[in-house]
């Protein structure tokens, strides 16, 4: 009995290992279950409705960078605050930050080797006059050894494509910050220029007043009169588009908070008056002194867009060579065993594919990517020399407009220098109070001209912030980036431990 229990026993062995190798490697094939998600939008309202300025997680990235306690409890909105609380809710940095961490997914999985592959022979021999079993049933291992040159390949690929997704996600934070800056210029330059219609139409209301006297009097003709009214229904038609305009620039701004639209009302945007910021600017702008060579080298170091492009070269590289690895073959070692009714045997094979003929579909392949390299190479070159024609462009626009606003500021203090003539004489009795306003009417509308001048000279500002990658403000976008990063990092791992 002991004999027969013995002789059964490598059998059981290999029943009890083959089973157990069919139960790994089920378990292996069902780590991940389909579970739906479906988009309910009534769940998503609620979600963009709870979306409000007191929400302390927003309050602490504000804080965090660089936003004072005291502006946290005003409802008073700088241009600061308004874009650190639209990029913490904007939904398309959700997106962005979604596909940065599908990248590095990528990236953590390409060191890991490739998972064995079990096969389990199984046959059936209608011929069993020669001993052999009827039945016959066995469990092969197949490990696959990867080369380390297409390991290293796959590395490379994925950690550019995790580059890349970090790339997009900061342009897409300078991008959002540019469009902020410059909505709320269009709105300052739209309030101050509004400020000096109102101041023209009351002294036009002075003028026609004293003008309808005179005209009793017989003093103007018809002809003067109205020609002074209809300046001021012009003037009052033109400051109702302005503040239609001025609103619609504060909505914009206001919405691009992400903020719930019941909450907008609440806010007041920080008013800086342009001619101060374009001064400043202007004054103390080290873009109009430095060496033209030195800013090539810095708008090309700091261009989101060129640092894009040369990671999609990089991309290519990374594609080429992973192209020209998979031209080799992986060795293969496939021990396993066979459990035979009469004999259990071992086995061991090893496999390296090598083709017979040249594989055309691959080889078209990796001439295809040397192609899409050489392209990539041509692209670089065209956006790097699109780029530098844009910066002496709008390098020497500022240089102009800093010279239009000298004349401006010129016009203006000729203009107050007049008045104070016409004050002085007014007090020796020589001049007729008609003039003074008419020369106050020309002050405003040369004051409305000079807001005109600053507001080309902003735009032109802004422009070649753009190109340098960089802001006025003490902001600096990478370390923004991270800091969202940080927090929204935080904000999803309490809520899975929740």
């Amino acid at each position: 009995m002991n004999h027969i229990f013995k002789s059964q026993r490598p059998r059981l062995i290999a029943r009890s290992l083959i089973i157990s190798l069919l139960c790994l490697s089920t378990q292996a094939c069902v780590k991940h279950q389909y579970k739906s998600e479906p988009v309910n939008t009534v769940n998503v309202l609620s979600v963009i409705n709870s979306w409000s300025v007191d929400n302390p997680d927003l309050n602490r990235f504000i804080e965090s960078n660089g936003v004072t306690a005291n502006e946290l409890n005003s409802n008073v909105f700088s241009i600061k605050r308004l874009y650190l609380t639209s990029l913490f809710y904007d939904p398309e940095m959700q997106v962005a930050y979604k596909k940065w961490q599908k990248a590095q997914i990528a990236t953590k999985h390409t060191n890991y080797n490739i998972n064995p592959e079990l096969s389990i022979p199984f046959e059936h021999h209608s011929d069993t006059s020669d001993g052999k079993s009827e039945w016959t049933i066995g469990a092969v291992l197949s490990f696959i050894y990867e080369r380390k040159g297409k390991r290293e390949a796959k590395q490379a690929k994925a950690k550019v494509n995790l580059l890349n997704a970090k790339l997009e996600m900061s342009k897409l934070a300078f991008d959002r910050y540019s469009n902020i800056e410059e909505i709320y210029h269009d709105y300052v330059i739209t309030r101050a220029k509004n400020a000096e219609t109102e101041n023209e139409i009351e002294v036009l209301k002075e003028l026609s007043e004293q003008l309808q006297k005179k005209y009793e009097l017989g003093a103007v003709s018809q002809f003067e009169l109205s020609t002074i009214k209809l300046e001021l229904q012009r003037r009052l038609f033109q400051l109702s588009l302005q503040e239609n305009r001025k609103q619609a620039y504060k909505d914009e701004l206001l919405a691009m908070t992400q903020l719930a639209h019941n909450e907008l009302d609440k806010i007041q945007i920080e008013y800086i008056h342009p001619f101060a910021f374009t001064k400043k600017s202007y004054k103390n702008q080290e873009l109009l002194a430095v060496d033209f060579t030195s800013l090539q080298k810095t708008m090309l170091d700091n261009h989101f867009e060129m640092a894009i492009q040369l990671n999609e070269y990089a991309q290519a590289e990374a594609d080429l060579r992973l192209k020209i690895e998979n031209q080799y073959p992986d060795l293969v070692l496939s021990p396993g065993f066979i459990f035979d009714q009469s004999d259990n045997i071992w086995s061991l094979g090893a496999s390296w594919v090598l083709p017979l003929f040249e594989n055309t579909q691959q080889n078209i392949e990796i001439l295809e990517a040397l192609e899409e390299r050489k392209i990539k190479q041509q692209e670089i070159i065209v956006l790097q020399k699109k780029l530098l024609n844009s910066l002496y462009k709008k390098h020497r626009s500022i240089k102009r407009h800093k010279s239009s606003i000298e004349v401006s500021d010129e016009i203006i203090e000729s203009i107050e220098k007049r008045a104070n003539e016409i004050k002085t004489q007014i007090e020796m009795g020589g001049i007729d109070s008609v003039v003074i306003l008419r020369n106050r009417v020309e002050f405003h509308k040369a004051k409305q001209a000079q807001t005109d001048i600053y507001s080309e000279a902003i735009n032109a500002m802004l422009e070649i912030e753009r190109l340098i990658q960089t802001s006025h403000s003490d902001m600096e976008i990478n370390k923004i980036v991270a800091s969202w990063l940080t927090h929204i990092d935080e904000i999803n791992s309490n809520e899975s431990g929740n």
